[in-house]
């Protein structure tokens, strides 16, 4: 499925009004969705490059489902990430080069929804729900990056979703590619998924999700290589544009 039928299912944010719902919502976990057994710590030896089903490192961004959602054409999640270090360091650098860890070693998609217990995606009559994202760092803070992530199916394959369901939204896999080269793997990290925007047809209303949770309740956040705690201002939930959402994805 091209890009242009995510951009244009992310569009219809701007054609319904927006219905938001608590704070709450909103699951992290690794290698399943979080109320389906989703651990909140991953642990990793840092020792090799290799990359297989038991090496990588799955995170599972899902919802729970609120009443009135009839015709999710899109999810649009954002997720933060902050190191207990001063910066960025290279094993979290991802993208071209000067980056460390370059392109490709994370890996989104909207097919692997494991335990959850709506895979609504996989629903569509295209039986895929396609996916991109895109990592930025630094973001807002020298320790802090951003991946915001985009999964959409046609307008015309969506269908009600029933209230009070772990909904999954996406799959995110970090690769081991060049672990063994570049440094600060082994730094402990804090990941919280804080926003997530699910777009309707018109005339049913959006739902915006925002996490904002305090850990250790906080179903939204988990913790890498060390449960040290999360106490960073995750970024704001905010109404996006079609100009906000098309400068990301072109």
């Amino acid at each position: 499925m091209k890009k242009t039928l995510l951009i244009a299912g992310a569009l219809l944010a701007l054609t319904a009004s927006m219905a938001f719902a608590q704070d709450g919502g909103l699951r992290l976990g690794w290698n399943d969705c979080r109320d389906a057994g989703g651990l909140p710590l991953r642990t990793f030896a840092c020792n090799t490059n290799t990359n297989n089903s038991i090496t990588n490192h799955q995170l599972f961004e899902s919802c729970i489902t609120q009443p009135g959602m009839n015709s999710v054409g899109s999810a649009f999640m954002i997720l933060d990430i902050f190191l207990q270090s001063s910066t960025i360091d290279p094993w979290w650098q991802h993208g071209a080069s000067p980056a460390c860890r370059l392109t490709g070693k994370i890996q989104t998609n909207g097919t692997n929804a494991a335990g959850c217990a709506v895979d609504y995606w996989n629903l569509a009559a295209s039986g895929v729900g396609s996916a991109s994202s895109v990592y930025s760092c630094p973001s807002s803070g020298p320790n802090h990056s951003l991946l915001r992530t985009l999964v959409g199916i046609s307008a015309t394959e969506t269908s009600p979703i029933p209230p009070a369901q772990e909904m999954f939204l996406a799959n995110i896999t970090l690769l081991n590619g060049s672990t063994t080269t570049c440094a600060g793997c082994q730094i402990p990290a804090c990941l919280s998924l804080t926003s997530a925007t699910l777009s309707q047809n018109p005339p049913d209303q959006d739902v915006v999700y925002t996490g904002h949770q305090a850990p250790p309740g906080g179903l939204n956040t988990v913790t890498w290589q060390a449960d040290t705690g999360c106490n960073n201002d995750p970024t704001p939930a905010t109404k996006s544009t079609w100009g906000k959402i098309k400068a990301i994805y072109r």
